[in-house]
């Protein structure tokens, strides 16, 4: 009876060591968002990260953009399966957190906006890019931190930081261009913290993210931005506007619009063709000395008329001829 009590005990210990063993596996991956899941592999996905603005120590409140970047390594760009999937990104705790981006169009780079607003103390930490090709497992991880700025001000004299709304003080402005050229758009804005400047299509800034031809320069001591496109195409026609947001808001400038040259010059033409009457023109005309000839032969005379017959017989009848102004 002894026996029994004792194998019962070690089994229940080693039961319960499993499901311990179980428990930290589980939460390690759910910490690591799946990280072990990542390889090593030489075709993994090339990964980088830029902010906006370009400091990435801020205050309580502030705003901040990072822009996860990756592509496969050159030797692959022509093998589609080694192009990016996907673009994850993950906060400090591990969550994943914004838009995972998905390449449908298997482009061979992609873009992953995450906007953080009004940052507090939880919100700073390292903030994880994973991209990933279509072999499961092929991924790359690439971390940036989020640090706080401390407060240099004597105790007695720390206020509450003074918040500005944020405003747009030059907007985007239309251009027309034409396919193959390169086309900017410009957009300045002021507030209080600094506030970070993104750029959308047509309501939607993955538009903007997801176009391996445009890119954004941003200066942070003068809050202006640009969204410069290359190689401009017929799908990039469209509404294009920068959004200024800090901790005390966001602020969307005016629409700017983007024509494509080519395209605007096809409907222009098309319109034209639709105004042209269809209804020809008539124009009447005769042979000069035909008329002369009938007219003098009949003030001279009826010898004349012969002479008239046999004139028009020789050089010609009436003639009418039928033009349309739209034809070319």
């Amino acid at each position: 009876m002894m026996v029994n009590t004792f194998w019962r005990g070690d089994t229940t210990k080693v039961i319960l060591l499993q499901v311990l063993v179980a428990n930290s596996l589980l939460h390690f991956s759910s910490v690591t968002g799946d990280a072990a899941t990542c390889n090593t592999k030489s075709v993994i996905p090339e990964v980088k990260i830029f902010s906006s603005p370009p400091d990435r120590t801020q205050p309580i409140g502030a705003a901040i953009n990072l822009t996860c970047e990756a592509r496969p390594r050159d030797e692959n760009v022509l093998l589609p399966r080694r192009r990016v999937k996907y673009i994850q990104w993950y906060d400090p705790h591990g969550r994943p957190v914004g838009v995972k981006c998905q390449n449908s169009r298997l482009a061979k780079k992609l873009k992953c906006l995450l906007i953080l607003k009004n940052l507090i103390v939880e919100n700073f930490g390292n903030y994880t890019c994973e991209a990933e090709n279509d072999y499961p497992g092929y991924c790359r991880r690439k971390s940036i931190e989020i640090l706080p700025k401390e407060n240099l001000s004597p105790p007695e004299t720390t206020k509450a930081p003074h918040l500005l709304f944020p405003e747009v003080v030059e907007n985007p402005k239309n251009q027309s261009a034409f396919i193959g050229s390169n086309v900017t758009f410009n957009c300045t804005a002021m507030g209080l913290p600094t506030p970070a400047i993104s750029w959308m299509k047509n309501n939607n800034s993955y538009a903007v993210t997801s176009n391996v031809r445009a890119r954004v320069v941003s200066d942070n001591k003068t809050n202006y931005s640009q969204l410069i496109i290359t190689e401009v195409k017929i799908e990039d026609y469209g509404k294009y506007q920068c959004v200024a947001s800090n901790s005390a808001g966001e602020r969307t400038s005016s629409a700017a619009f983007l024509y494509i040259k080519e395209l605007e010059s096809k409907i222009n033409q098309e319109s034209e063709k639709e105004k042209c009457s269809t209804s020809p023109q008539i124009s009447f005309s005769t042979l000069s000395y035909a008329i002369i000839a009938t007219f003098v032969g009949a003030f001279i005379g009826g010898i004349c008329v012969g002479f008239w017959f046999r004139t028009i017989r020789r050089r010609g009848k009436i003639t009418f001829h039928i033009t349309n102004d739209c034809e070319d």
